[in-house]
């Protein structure tokens, strides 16, 4: 649809990309009208100038402008569709096009609303509970709990989970840290073809421009092995990892 909704208004992007062409048309008419129109400056087409009361105006600069903002548009949205080569992920049809073949993924959604578990997190900062660098005691995980969904928001039993996350992290205080926001996803082949990765951006802030972030390793895996976390990466990346059967037969049927 072409559309950005937020608290609830939809807002039709195509409306952006329309005002700007037509901003470009206005402004390429009042060029031909002002030419027509004598002892109202001068144009000069060769320079691309417009001089009024002995100022020059270089009006290729404008120009550019309006089509160097509608190309960063147009390349924005082209990029968050898909990455050449690398396939196209349909959310909505819970699919993944490759080479021209498309795959479906819906096996993949968890049917109870979300892959949840809880795991042990072990840290080695300095100013962390778990840290164990140099006062040689044993490390000490902490719990924590995990939930992600495929093609979809989680359906958490945290009530301090937000309704549009893709994968969430319970504190061990009980308060949950969207890691992803559902709508906001992409996908790729992983770089060893045995699998995908699935990344969900536009989690909670963690400072004024950054934010959490998951990348769901799909794995192929004759056995299906219970989802756990990886680690984190840098830039507030968490990786977490579900080893899947079915996972094998739609790499096969891609790759063939």
């Amino acid at each position: 649809r072409c559309s950005f909704t937020y608290n609830g208004a939809v807002n039709f992007l195509y409306k952006y990309i329309l005002l700007l062409m037509l901003k470009l048309i206005l402004f390429l008419s009042t060029i031909a009208l002002t030419m027509a129109l004598p002892g109202r400056g001068t144009f000069d087409p060769i320079r691309c100038s417009f001089t009024y009361n002995g100022a020059v105006n270089f009006l290729y600069k404008y120009i550019l402008l309006l089509m160097l903002k509608l190309i960063l548009f147009l390349s924005t949205i082209a990029l968050t569709m898909a990455l050449p080569g690398r396939g196209t992920f349909d959310p909505i049809r819970c699919s993944f096009t490759y080479n021209g073949k498309t795959a479906d993924l819906s096996p993949l959604k968890n049917i109870n609303g979300s892959y949840s578990f809880t795991q042990d997190i072990f840290s080695q900062s300095a100013t962390s509970i778990t840290y164990n660098i140099y006062d040689g005691h044993a490390a000490k995980g902490v719990p924590h709990g995990f939930e992600f969904q495929v093609c979809g928001p989680v359906k958490s039993k945290n009530s301090k989970c937000d309704s549009e996350s893709g994968a969430n992290m319970i504190l061990p205080s009980g308060d949950c840290t969207m890691l992803g926001n559902s709508k906001v996803a992409s996908m790729d082949i992983t770089p060893y073809k045995d699998g995908f990765m699935l990344s969900y951006y536009h989690g909670d802030y963690v400072n004024n421009i950054q934010s959490q972030m998951a990348t769901i390793y799909l794995i192929c895996n004759t056995a299906n092995v219970t989802p756990y976390f990886e680690h984190e990466k840098s830039f507030h990346d968490f990786h977490l990892r579900y080893d899947n059967k079915y996972v094998c037969s739609v790499m096969d049927e891609l790759l063939q």
